[in-house]
């Protein structure tokens, strides 16, 4: 499993999780290089996803590299 992330008071907050089947599946792709650092207790490393399928799922999602 991988958290999801939103963005909340200007900072990235974990908001659930998903499967690396699930986001293959849903065709998510990293979008680019940049990367940020959500504040919890692992200080995670967040990347945007977008979909290639987003009658399938939620266009975006920022989704931490590390897998739990």
């Amino acid at each position: 499993m991988r958290a999801i992330y939103t963005w909340s008071g200007g900072a990235l907050q974990k908001s659930g999780a998903v499967s690396e089947p699930h986001l293959r599946a849903w065709e998510y792709e990293i979008t680019s290089d940049a990367a940020w650092t959500a504040s919890n207790d692992e200080d995670e490393t967040v990347r945007l996803w977008r979909t290639r399928r987003p009658d399938l799922a939620p266009p975006e999602l920022w989704v931490g590299d590390r897998e739990a």
